[in-house]
Order: C-alpha cells, then structure tokens, then sequence
C-alpha cells in the first residue's frame, strides 16, 4: 500500500495539475481519492487557464505544464499575476491548501522525494512534525538523483555537487527526536542518464523504480 501525503509545498502549476489528476480519477492514493472537486468548478477553472471546454484536461495540463526536455520547474514560465489571484482563490475554494493528514498511525517506511535543497528540508521538516504528532515508521527512505545543485534555486552549492549528497547533509545536520533519528535509514541515489551525447538528471519515476528494486516487498509507505 502507498499512501501519497506530500511532503512540502507545490509551485501554482502543480497544484492545478493535481486538481486534473484528482478530477480524472487517476489513482495517486487514498487522502487524494478522498478529496472530491465539483466539475462546474474544475470547468470554470479550465475557461479560466485558456484551455478549450472540448479539450481533454489530462493531455492540455501535460502539455502546458510538464517540463520540456532539459528544463527545470523553476524554469518553466509562471502563470499571468490574475490567473495566479485566480488559482489561489480557487484553490482555496476547493480545499487544497488544507492540511492532509495521514490515514494511518503506522507505516512501514516513509519516503521523502528528492528537490531542491529547501524542499527537501521543508519535507524532512514535515516528517519531523509527523513524528511528533505521534506518526511512526520503521524506515525513512530518501529518493534522490544525482541532480547537479544550481546555485539560483539550492543551497549547500559550496559544500555538495549533487542533490543525493545534500540529501546526505541535511539528514546529517536536521535536529530530530531521539526515536527518530535512530530508524533505519536508505538512500537512493540514482545516477545521471547518458542520452545521446548529453545526460539527462534522473525524475521522480526513475528513483520510485530504483527504490523498488533495492525493496521489492510489499509495504505500507508514506509519501
């Protein structure tokens, strides 16, 4: 079982691709599942972001708002000043800025998504808040890519190269409960993909699938 609570906070275009992944019933997890959006109010936001009534939602969020090969999110041009008050409300409206919560006292592992530096401490910093809320979990497990840091967006420039190692860092460096600091711990640090004569930072996808063949076994596991 994987449950999806994430850990940190989301740029305005994630946010509004989350709301198509939820509306489109595709199935991240449980706490999403649950969150329900009307479909006059989805409909209304489409109209609002230019994207045609007719269109399929899950295609034009794709093609609008993933990354082009090569690019980064903090790269990807942001929404117009009143599309961005518009989402916010919006946003707001339906309920995503609230707190989700675990389903669960108990899991397995807990796995914290590779970023930028200060997400990473942010998602730590959320796990740690978990924790001391009375969450447990026998395992914390960082998916992480040898992305090289780019000193706009990370921190820790002067002293790694690539996220895997900051990960390293802040694990090393974050104050923790006792309890929790003394679970196990794993990092997957996926190498750089070689793509014709360049290479390419490994996503989300490669690091779930690297995790999953290091820790095959079925598991309750918290995102």
């Amino acid at each position: 079982m994987v449950e999806w609570i994430f850990l940190g906070d989301f740029s305005m275009k994630n946010w509004i691709f989350l709301s198509a992944i939820c509306c489109n019933c595709l199935v991240f997890g449980l706490p999403i599942q649950d969150r329900k959006i009307d479909p006059t109010a989805l409909s209304e936001l489409a109209a609002e972001l230019d994207i045609p009534a007719d269109a399929d939602l899950v295609t034009e969020t794709q093609e609008h708002w993933l990354r082009k090969p090569g690019q980064e999110r903090w790269e990807i041009a942001e929404l117009s000043p009143s599309q961005r008050l518009y989402v916010l409300d919006w946003a707001t409206n339906q309920g995503l800025f609230d707190a989700w919560k675990p389903l669960y006292q108990s899991y397995d592992k807990a796995l914290i998504l590779g970023a930028t530096t200060s997400r990473m401490q942010m998602r730590l910093d959320f796990l740690k808040a978990l924790w001391n809320e009375g969450i447990r979990f026998q395992e914390i497990v960082w998916l992480t890519g040898d992305r090289p840091l780019d000193n706009r967006v990370d921190n820790l420039t002067d002293r790694c190269k690539n996220e895997s190692e900051a990960a390293h860092i802040l694990w090393e460096e974050t104050e923790l409960p006792t309890e929790m600091r003394g679970c196990p711990v794993t990092f997957i640090a996926v190498p750089m993909k070689q793509e014709g004569s360049s290479l390419k930072r490994p996503n989300t996808e490669d690091t779930i699938l690297a995790w999953l063949q290091n820790s095959p076994n079925p598991c309750r596991a918290l995102f």
